[in-house]
């Protein structure tokens, strides 16, 4: 059910982002001022930014409530919110797919370091690996995750662009070689 939840999410995420309102997001949080004066109405556009974060934190609070088979106050720690944050700043802030591969590789660091056998203290590690791979993402991957992969398939495309022949050449060869 979790999956299923998770792909309709998604989907339902990436639509948003590549509309008229995720557009609009995006003018409100680079500058309000400039947003205003393209005609953006902030309240409309921060009040339904509010519905959809309620609307997701609703839904993952139903699910992990239904994982637990009920919740307390207490499930919900500092940690928790660190862990999120890290997540989202990990895989890169404005990016569905790097929300989602961040959480990935949290769960995944997270998962193996309560399987080492010298780990003792496991939540005290933990702390100290989450703080660090906070910082150093804010040090050296300020774009997360997903920057790291725009940049790669920008290099990529321009490295495919510069190795593809162009029509001088082919044309050039074409002719020296007896072929009409």
């Amino acid at each position: 059910m979790a999956a299923a939840v998770l792909i309709v999410l998604t989907i339902f995420a990436r639509n948003v982002v590549t509309s008229h309102t995720g557009r609009a997001f995006v003018a409100i949080r680079d500058s309000e001022i400039a947003a205003r004066a393209m005609g953006v109405d902030l309240v409309r556009y921060k009040t339904t930014a509010f519905a959809l974060s309620a609307l997701y934190a609703g839904i993952a609070g139903g699910l992990y409530a239904h994982t637990l088979h009920g919740i307390s106050p207490e499930d919900f720690t500092v940690l928790l919110s660190v862990d999120f944050l890290t997540m989202i700043v990990l895989g890169g802030l404005g990016s569905v797919g790097g929300a989602l591969s961040g959480a990935l590789l949290l769960t995944f660091l997270q998962n193996a370091l309560t399987r080492l056998p010298v780990v003792h203290d496991f939540k005290n590690l933990y702390i100290v690996v989450l703080g660090a791979i906070l910082i150093l993402t804010i040090a050296f991957l300020p774009h997360g995750l997903a920057g790291v992969m725009r940049s790669f398939r920008q290099r990529s495309a321009a490295r495919r662009r510069d190795l593809a022949p162009r029509a001088e050449q082919i044309v050039e060869l074409g002719e020296g070689s007896g072929v009409r």
